[in-house]
């Protein structure tokens, strides 16, 4: 597993991709492929990943995932990588609501500007599966976020 070159470890990043393969032992990131391939029931019991460096760990909770086509003409095509941070909270937001329209359910998890992204990145193939995390508020409650993902639907 790797962070993207462009994504800087310090407290205030918005943005952190990790890269990973899916390997066939079930180590790295194969449970991502595991968002699509089990569907629903996966995601309801696993939404939540955490991030810990040498100074913290945050928890984050899951708000879409994508099946991603590098193919730019593609309808899949989501530029998700070579960038760390957005320059305006219009780009944010446009972001946000690509990935969200890209997802493969329908996740009532908001997402605003000042909330922190974590994307786990690994192959299918010749595409890529992402899943999209923001960071989990100071004053939200797991147990409210998990009835929040128990609503969620396949599109």
């Amino acid at each position: 597993l790797f962070l993207d070159e462009r994504c800087p470890i310090f407290s205030g990043t918005q943005y952190l991709l990790i890269h990973g393969h899916n390997m066939k032992d079930g180590t790295m990131f194969a449970p991502v492929i595991h968002y699509k391939t089990k569907g629903l029931p996966f995601l309801k019991t696993h939404p939540f990943a955490q991030f810990s460096t040498l100074h913290q760990t945050d928890s984050y909770v899951i708000f879409a995932v994508c099946h991603v086509s590098l193919d730019y003409q593609s309808g899949r095509y989501i530029p998700y990588y070579g960038f760390s941070s957005f320059d305006t909270e219009e780009e944010f937001d446009d972001f946000i609501k690509l990935l969200k329209s890209q997802s493969l359910y329908s996740i009532p998890i908001d997402v605003d500007a000042s909330d922190s992204i974590l994307v786990l990145s690994t192959c299918l193939n010749d595409d890529r599966i992402i899943a999209c995390f923001r960071r989990v508020r100071p004053y939200e409650w797991t147990s409210e976020l998990n009835s929040l993902i128990n609503k969620s639907t396949e599109k």
